[in-house]
């Protein structure tokens, strides 16, 4: 049971690490090309709200639920970002000094005061503590330590040597005195600290304050403390989080002896302190981090392997490509794309990721894939086109995605075939529906999901070819399908959104800067997509947007009128506008007005005007 509380204390570190492990993002090109910067969010209330909230609090029979509300009202605005004036964070405060004020409306308000960082009431706060209880402390001691008040540094302390104080009030001195760094605590958090009695949440809160005590000096405390009779499993934790801002060859030495302990929990802890201090003294340790049992332990090897000076273990992140946890596996498949940013590394890293390419080990192959990919490594097309028949479909789509991204005009025809196969199987689907109950034999929908992923890449793919033999099969994916609610799901290729929109979006590739050479009829198409407003079938925003940006991309001056007049109907910002806006730009030359905040006005409030 101990040892599982050791596993968890250590969890937050290693699920930070898990978080720097970004993966290659899977996504076709026309969701970023071209990139729309995210609109900036405005949140607002209806005039007067927070002045007509404080008016009615100056009412003497003001009810308790009715204060309770307004400060749960100030915390929403705050979050929302919503400005709130001084004086009404004033004339809030000031409803602790009713004496008849209850307990629960005590407790808003002053949780309300906290969220809007009002400093300038903690003496205010302070005085709530003797008749709120301890649900008082949970809100305003750790305010007071965040904002650096010391008016309870004395009360701390004594909780410290107190063997009455309940557990809940020694974390919050624990905590309190850690961030006001106040050395008088060093003694008494030792204490609490070699305490095997102690409970493992209050001792790893005593280690990471007195962390924050001191940078250095604590090297003895720790020696003395990892050698003592009372050492527990749980002491080479709390060793490494004393000695979280120290450095220099003696705290490296000690975590060094502490990387290699059999608690992974505390392995952990040691290598990714050691990895902040000095990564090249893990050099030595590599192999055996990456073939740890412990998924976290092995992410973290993937992390020391990067920040080596030394030399890159190319091997062992192929290796690790293989992972069976999800995140050790993206960890490495971006190390290897990093590494391969210095010249001297790229070939060796492709030629890595190509060997091991193999259908039998699907999962690493889908991460080389992937490498081969973003590395624009075209001598991989041809492998990447015969794993489209992959049985595994994660390894099928990142195939698919391989190929869109190499954009290889060696393999131009056979991409071409396959897709007028695949829309070919997906009409034959259509039509075999049974009549009774509309149901498609044989269409299981996680392999349509499949297929659908890889005809959006392998369309991308051709228009980034610019692949003309392509435009017939690609425009019969403008028309709008007929589909009324209660119809049967469509199942072709040709009549799914996303595929509608690559397939557009390719269009406009094709004939990008060649307004007089794209078809008359194909402009007419684009144009019919962009000004399709109609309600039942509607066309799809992400099919309208795609329209604007191929008419845009072939520069087609006849589109002009309807561009202009979805660009002004977008007044708060929409992604079709936008879009608009960026054709008008391509073709006139005329810079688009950026476009204004998006407006999110709120108005499910309490004592909301009527009008």
């Amino acid at each position: 049971m101990r040892t599982h509380s050791v596993r968890l204390a250590a969890i937050g570190l290693c699920l930070a690490a898990c978080a720097s492990a970004c993966a290659i993002e899977v996504r076709s090109a026309m969701e970023h090309e071209p990139y729309f910067e995210p609109l900036t969010v405005v949140h607002a209330v209806p005039d007067g709200l927070i002045p007509r909230w404080l008016d009615a609090l100056d009412r003497n029979d003001v009810e308790t639920e009715l204060v309770c509300s307004t400060a749960r009202g100030f915390i929403r605005c705050h979050q929302l970002g919503i400005a709130i004036d001084r004086q009404s964070i004033e004339r809030l405060a000031q409803q602790l000094h009713r004496q008849e004020l209850a307990l629960p409306a005590r407790l808003g308000v002053a949780r309300a005061l906290v969220e809007v960082d009002a400093k300038q009431h903690a003496a205010l706060l302070t005085a709530q503590l003797p008749r709120g209880g301890r649900d008082m402390a949970e809100i305003v001691e750790p305010a007071l330590a965040d904002w650096g008040d010391r008016s309870l540094r004395n009360v701390w302390l004594a909780r410290l040597d107190d063997p009455q104080a309940a557990r809940r009030e020694l974390h919050l001195a624990i905590a309190g005195l850690g961030k006001l760094a106040d050395p008088a605590a060093k003694t008494p958090l030792l204490r609490i600290v070699s305490d095997a009695s102690r409970s493992l949440s209050l001792r790893v809160g005593a280690a990471r304050s007195l962390a924050q005590l001191a940078d250095a000096g604590l090297e003895a405390d720790a020696e003395r403390f990892l050698a003592s009779s009372s050492a527990d499993s749980a002491s080479g934790l709390l060793a490494v989080y004393m000695l979280g801002r120290h450095s220099g060859p003696r705290t490296e030495q000690l975590l060094m002896d502490l990387s290699a302990n059999k608690n992974p929990a505390v392995a952990a802890t040691a290598v990714a302190r050691l990895i902040d201090l000095h990564a090249d003294l893990l050099e030595p340790k590599l192999e055996g981090l990456i073939h740890s049992s412990d998924a976290r332990v092995r992410l973290l090897g993937i992390r020391a392997v990067e920040r080596n000076s030394r030399s890159m273990k190319l091997a062992l992140l192929g290796e690790a490509l293989g992972d069976e946890h999800l995140d050790v596996r993206r960890a490495a498949t971006r190390a290897l794309v990093q590494a391969a940013e210095a010249a001297e590394r790229r070939a060796p890293v492709c030629q890595l990721a190509i060997t091991l390419v193999d259908a039998a080990h699907p999962i690493r192959t889908e991460q080389a894939l992937l490498i081969l990919g973003e590395l624009d490594y075209e001598k991989a097309a041809p492998r990447a086109l015969e794993l489209l028949d992959a049985h595994e479909s994660a390894v099928s789509i990142a195939a698919a995605w391989t190929l869109e991204r190499l954009a290889a005009e060696d393999v131009e025809e056979q991409i071409l075939s396959r897709l007028v196969l695949e829309s070919d199987r997906s009409t034959e689907l259509a039509n075999r529906k049974t009549p009774q109950s509309g149901e498609t034999p044989l269409a299981e929908p996680a392999g349509l999901t499949a297929a659908y992923s890889r005809a959006e890449h392998l369309i991308i793919a051709l228009g980034r070819m610019r692949c003309e033999p392509a435009v017939d099969l690609l425009q019969r994916f403008l028309p709008k399908p007929n589909w009324q609610p209660g119809d049967p799901p469509l199942v072709e290729l040709v009549k799914q959104p996303r595929l509608r929109a690559a397939a557009v979006w390719a269009l406009g590739m094709i004939y990008a800067d060649q307004a007089t050479a794209a078809p008359a009829e194909l402009v007419e198409a684009l144009v019919g997509r962009l000004s399709d407003t109609t309600p039942i079938p509607r066309e799809e925003p992400f099919v309208r947007r795609m329209a604007a940006v191929s008419l845009g991309r072939i520069k087609a001056p006849i589109a002009l009128e309807e561009l202009r007049r979805y660009c002004e109907l977008g007044a708060d910002g929409d992604e079709v506008s936008r879009a608009c806006g960026w054709a008008i730009e391509h073709i006139t030359g005329v810079p688009a007005r950026p476009p204004g905040a998006k407006t999110i006005r709120h108005v499910d409030w309490f004592l909301v005007p009527l009008d």
